[in-house]
């Protein structure tokens, strides 16, 4: 038996008392002669005299402080009016839409509640702002209001604009003017754009106040239609202005419309509907049910607006929505044609057409629920996820393109709250299958109701007016971001990032697909892994290609109409073609090296780099005509990976700046803007592929050398940039640069002409001289200028200085750079780079070489002898070191100490470098296997050394320690044999000691 037996007959509410349904059906459902006493100002019956004259005192106040201006048609300034609850004659029946002020209807519970007295008014002085709100108010707003029916509201009818009549309340029309100047300041020049934007920005602060002043004298004022609109639009307008400070308003605002919204019933249909239908007993007129449902109709769009705006502006930033859809229990919006009727007339007309209105011209039936899958959003979701939905509600999902639109934002809210609580549970084996969120039926479930959406979607953008063609396509959009969110989720998601603004998100969203340390450091994971599953995006291949196409025609609907989710929920469509892009540029790179054959012309990343590149070509115009590259030609050319990545970052920046309506574009075209510049080279080289077709590097591939470019290869691959070029004496050192992705080439002089940028890592001055002359001899100043030479070997400062002149006169560039550490050290990463050069060759040089090959760089200035003086200044610390350890080992040896306690106070007075030295020389851990080159030969180290020796002699002084340990390593070399090679330590330690253990 139920816990609730007793059933209303009127509603559907339920009992467990007896008592408490008669009590109920008193209050709500009884008679006007049980209620005698009524409010002449909105209508609402007391069942005490006293009760209601104390709410009567209170309603007339509040319809007194609610101020009126001028509205759409003349400037003179009326009165407000009080509903009038009885039928309208002929004769007296204004049918422009509505012959009473909209602020006059009460959208909420009129019962015994009695409300508080609003405080007095205390008379103050008005501020500046206030004083410029009122000049703005008063001097022909006609215009922007226009602006705004002509531009946003196509996007978004919340309000409706054929119930506005000759008035409207004061702060209703102070946000519609400040939208409404957005979209003005797109016509007019620069200085009178940002006077529009202050005076939009004044309005809406001044607005919030207002509201804010409005709802904190008594909070159950939102529960009037004009203050429920005024209120989410300025929630819009905060939310996606760009600001920070006036995101966290709208934040604030938002939070306490929903608590306010659940506190007041306005989440339930039946409360509102119980108070705000007609309750005298007299007949009413056509203009009366219209009215009634223009009411009801704002309202429910209202609290449709609510839950929309509450996931459109938070998960952006991945804030978790503050409502679901089980929450909000009101029947779908009825047929737009209903919304956009001029007039009673017109409106009665439409009726047929829409068989869920059969109750709106009763005056006291309660009307029929035809289809009860269209009660509420919940029951039209669950009914669209089966294989057979009711015909009714696809019928009127068709009627309504913002039932549509509410629909799919469920959807996306419903797979978004599935992805988060799955990356919640331990991690599960791979799964081959790209759909790894959901289980299999539900993948089923969810790609149901996306089917039957997207056939309404496609069936009424055929034959979209204006009126509602940027509802459909914004639809669209949603509907592929569900079917993207079932592939691949986002990374703010998965990876635990909260943004506190939207531009904040959609900032970190970029650089999380770009790759950028900023973005990717504060996952908890590598987002940017290599991944196989991206080829599963191949399904949606088509749809993202129409999304590309339409930001890139100029033939397409005005941009600067689109609404600004909708223009997020682009950009998230773009971010995901992009990283798309950067995986096919990837796989085409990794298996470049291969044999060309018919499978690979086919693979999943050669059609989806093609298909991009045919819609990023398709706007540009070859010797007077449109003409596709394939990708063929594009590789023969040696510029179609390259160059893809700049044409699609340029296409995103050109899309943020075509919409400036909005601040958050301004905002994110700088974002774009930075990140371009931030990438320094990349991009600016990239950019010039369109001329010089290639980007390549070199190093000389000794000890040094091989974990340098290894090191640059893996930071060009995971960010999408052309691999490493390289070439050797011996090539075949560069095998595992080669297996990493890395291109060989046969020669120098090959390498020079493909290369952009050049590095060195060579053994000594006249190898230097021999590179830069081969260079020189083999190619014209055409072909060597721009281009940017980087030393990182270890030369005397004549040298570099000869070397940075000779290429200067044919336009190029030299970048003196040793380098401080070790072997190891290049390995992981962590050397020391010493630069000088032209400060702006060094910029560009930074992002690929801090956290990438160096962990510093210690810029020299522009001449390029100081970096030399300084690595060698450098060497004479490492040699003395060096010299200095061997000879108190030797000494400690021969009288008998021992090395190990030598070793010891060692390690404890001069720390693990000097220790380092010492263990190498004591253990022979210097020695290289078999076969092997030394780590750091020894004709290194003395070439250093002869150089420190001669600077110093020429400039008057002497280094004796250096000079010693320089005729210890000759006497090494002597004694190893001409040709051969000794580890610099060991040639240290061995001469020093006086004899020789073993082969060297």
């Amino acid at each position: 038996m139920s816990s609730r037996p007793f059933t209303c007959t009127e509603c559907t509410q339920t009992f467990t008392r007896n008592e408490n349904l008669e009590r109920h059906k008193r209050s709500r459902h009884g008679s006007d002669s049980r209620r005698p006493f009524k409010c002449e100002n909105c209508k609402a019956r007391f069942t005490r005299k006293d009760v209601c004259k104390r709410h009567a005192e209170r309603c007339r106040g509040t319809f007194s402080r609610v101020l009126m201006v001028a509205g759409i048609q003349n400037g003179a300034e009326q009165p407000a009016r009080a509903f009038e609850d009885t039928a309208l004659s002929p004769d007296d029946q204004d049918d422009s839409p509505f012959s009473t002020s909209q602020q006059g209807v009460i959208a909420g519970v009129g019962d015994d509640t009695i409300y508080p007295n609003s405080p007095p008014e205390a008379a103050e002085v008005p501020d500046a702002d206030e004083l410029l709100v009122t000049e703005i108010m008063t001097s022909g707003t006609e215009t922007y209001v226009s602006t705004y029916f002509e531009n946003f509201h196509p996007s978004f009818p919340l309000v409706h604009r054929q119930s506005l009549g000759n008035e409207l309340p004061k702060l209703s029309k102070q946000i519609i003017v400040s939208i409404g100047m957005l979209y003005a300041s797109r016509n007019v020049s620069e200085e009178e754009t940002a006077s529009l934007m202050r005076k939009s920005q004044t309005l809406w602060n001044n607005g919030h106040d207002e509201l804010w002043r409005v709802v904190e004298a008594d909070w159950r004022e939102i529960r009037r239609t004009w203050a429920m609109q005024a209120w989410l639009l300025h929630i819009i307008y905060g939310a996606f202005t760009g600001n920070a400070s006036d995101f966290d308003k709208s934040k604030k605002m938002l939070r306490w419309i929903v608590d306010a919204a659940r506190d007041l019933g306005l989440l339930r249909q039946n409360v509102f509907q119980s108070t705000s239908r007609f309750r005298d007993s007299e007949e009413q007129t056509l203009h009366d049910h219209w009215i009634s449902y223009v009411e009801s109709e704002s309202m429910k769009l209202s609290m449709y607006t609510l839950l929309f705006l509450d996931f459109h502006i938070f998960s952006p930033c991945n804030i978790r929505p503050l409502t679901t859809p089980t929450e909000l229990d009101w029947e779908l919006p009825l047929a737009s044609s209903l919304w956009e009727a001029d007039t009673s007339l017109a409106w009665a007309q439409r009726l047929g057409d829409e068989p869920r209105t059969v109750g709106l011209t009763r005056s006291h039936d309660t009307p029929g629920m035809t289809c009860p899958t269209t009660k509420s959003l919940n029951l039209a979701m669950q009914s669209l996820m089966t294989d057979t939905p009711s015909p009714q509600l696809l019928a009127a999902l068709r009627a309504s393109p913002m039932a549509t639109l509410f629909v799919l934002t469920s959807l996306d809210s419903l797979v978004r709250d599935f992805t988060r609580c799955y990356y919640q549970l331990p991690p599960a084996l791979a799964d081959p299958n790209a759909y790894h969120i959901l289980t299999q039926s539900q993948n089923r479930q969810v790609s149901a109701a996306l089917r039957y959406v997207s056939e309404i979607i496609t069936t009424q953008t055929a034959a979209a007016d204006s009126s509602n063609w940027h509802i459909l396509n914004f639809a669209e959009r949603i509907a592929l971001s569900v079917k993207l969110a079932l592939c691949k989720p986002d990374d703010l998601l998965i990876g635990g990032i909260v943004e506190n603004s939207v531009v904040a998100g959609l900032t970190t969203a970029t650089h999380l697909t770009m790759g950028l340390q900023v973005g990717a450091r504060r996952s908890l994971q590598n987002l940017l892994r290599y991944n196989s599953g991206d080829d599963g995006m191949l399904i949606f291949l088509d749809d993202l290609m129409d999304v590309l196409s339409s930001v890139t025609s100029i033939e397409r609907q005005d941009p600067l109409r689109e609404a600004p989710w909708a223009t997020v929920a682009t950009y998230k469509i773009l971010l995901a073609i992009w990283r798309l892009l950067r995986w096919a540029t990837g796989e085409m790179r990794r298996k470049s090296g291969t044999q060309p054959t018919v499978r690979t012309r086919f693979e999943a990343s050669t059609i989806v780099f093609n298909s991009i590149l045919e819609v990023l070509q398709r706007q540009e115009d070859i010797d007077g005509q449109t003409r596709r590259l394939s990708v063929r030609e594009s590789t023969a050319l040696g510029m179609a990976s390259e160059a893809s990545e700049v044409r699609f970052m340029e296409t995103v920046l050109q899309f943020w700046k075509g919409r400036p309506v909005w601040a958050m574009g301004s905002f994110m075209t700088t974002v774009l803007e930075e990140v371009i510049s931030a990438g320094g080279m990349a991009y600016e080289v990239a950019a010039e592929l369109r001329r010089s077709h290639h980007l390549s590097r070199t190093f000389g591939l000794g000890s040094m050398g091989i974990g340098m470019a290894l090191n640059l290869q893996k930071h060009l691959a995971s960010n999408g940039l052309p691999p490493l070029r390289y070439s050797n004496r011996t090539l075949s050192r560069g095998e595992s640069l080669r297996e990493a992705g890395g291109l060989p080439e046969r020669d120098f002089e090959t390498l020079v002409l493909k290369s952009s940028v050049i590095f060195t890592m060579i053994s000594n001055d006249e190898v230097l001289d021999s590179l830069v002359s081969k260079a020189l001899d083999t190619w014209s100043s055409a072909i060597l200028e721009g281009k940017i030479w980087v030393d990182t070997s270890t030369v005397h400062p004549d040298t570099a200085a000869r070397c940075s002149e000779r290429l200067a006169k044919v336009g190029a560039t030299f970048v003196a750079s040793p380098v401080f550490g070790a072997s190891p050290m290049a390995a992981a990463g962590q050397l020391i780079f010493a630069m000088a050069g032209p400060p702006t060759a060094i910029e560009k040089l930074r992002p690929f070489v801090v956290n990438v090959m160096g962990k510093s760089i210690i810029d020299m200035g522009e001449d390029v002898r100081k970096s030399s003086l300084l690595k060698i200044s450098g060497n004479i610390f490492v040699i003395g070191f060096q010299e200095l350890t061997a000879e108190a080992q030797v000494f400690a040896e021969k009288t008998g100490l021992g090395t190990r306690q030598m070793e010891q106070f060692i390690r404890d007075m001069y720390g693990p470098v000097i220790e380092s030295y010492s263990k190498r020389m004591t253990t022979g851990a210097y020695a290289p296997p078999l076969g092997t080159p030394p780590g750091f030969a020894v004709s290194l180290a003395a070439k250093d050394a002869g150089h420190a020796v001669r600077i110093a002699e020429e400039h008057g002084t002497r280094i004796p320690t250096i000079e010693t340990a320089l005729s210890r390593m000759e006497a090494a070399r002597k004694y190893a044999g001409v040709g051969s090679e000794v580890q610099f330590d060991r040639g240290i330690q061995s001469i020093a000691q006086g004899l020789i253990r073993g082969p060297i």
